[in-house]
């Protein structure tokens, strides 16, 4: 929405000039006399008067001696756009014996600026959650101790992800908010890929916060658990 958006909205503004300069040449006026709103053409001036832009846009397709595209083509090359934010908390339970984490709760609050479909943001901060999870407590690419770089977990029975049961009561809640992004068409942010990076730093402080030890590497797995606590 932030990139796309903003060329969307250039290339709109320039179609948009070149329908009144087609518009003010058909009306005898100056560009600057005109403006467009509800399919209208109107004059600044006298806001009665003026004529539909489809009467524009039909002359320019069917005056044969005066044809033109009324186009407009931008781009739009993005610096750091406004970023979205999350935060997240994460509740987990750590057995001490087996070094095994389960995830009691997870509540995820994030900002992308105004909502344009609540489905997909949803859709969205839900595989960031569940993606994160895998990637905190499961997912890790095991390489043979000759290092000769062969994959020991290539495939699905090998490699280790959750199961939706492994996820535990996890809640999204989107905060929309239009002041959060005026630089942007429609006050919208971000969000996609964003979800997923607060997960593993909430389960990780969590499970610091449950055996007192801080783990550095993930993923979080039950025999770096008991190696923190001196167990192996």
């Amino acid at each position: 929405m932030y990139i796309v958006g903003n060329a969307v909205r250039r290339a709109a503004t320039q179609a948009k000039e070149r329908l009144l300069e087609r518009a003010a040449k058909k009306l005898g006026k100056a560009v600057d006399e005109l403006d467009i709103k509800d399919k209208r053409i109107y004059f600044k001036a006298a806001p009665e008067k003026g004529i539909l832009a489809a009467e524009v846009t039909k002359d320019a397709i069917y005056n044969y001696s005066d044809v033109e595209q009324i186009t407009g083509s931008c781009s739009f090359k993005p610096s750091l756009g406004p970023p979205p934010y999350q935060a997240m908390f994460t509740e987990v339970e750590v057995d001490t014996e087996t070094g095994a984490v389960e995830i009691l709760k997870i509540v995820m609050a994030s900002d992308c600026g105004v909502v344009i479909n609540p489905e997909v943001v949803l859709g969205q901060c839900d595989g960031g959650i569940i993606q994160g999870v895998g990637f905190a407590l499961y997912e890790d690419i095991i390489y043979d101790k000759n290092h000769e770089g062969i994959v020991l977990n290539p495939t699905m029975a090998d490699y280790r992800v959750p199961t939706f049961p492994e996820f535990g009561d996890f809640t999204a809640i989107v905060h929309s908010d239009p002041a959060d992004a005026p630089t942007t068409p429609l006050n919208v942010k971000g969000m996609g890929e964003a979800s997923l990076v607060p997960v593993a730093p909430a389960i990780a402080n969590a499970v610091y916060n449950a055996i007192g030890v801080r783990i550095k590497s993930g993923p979080l797995t039950p025999d770096k658990i008991l190696e923190a606590l001196g167990k192996v």
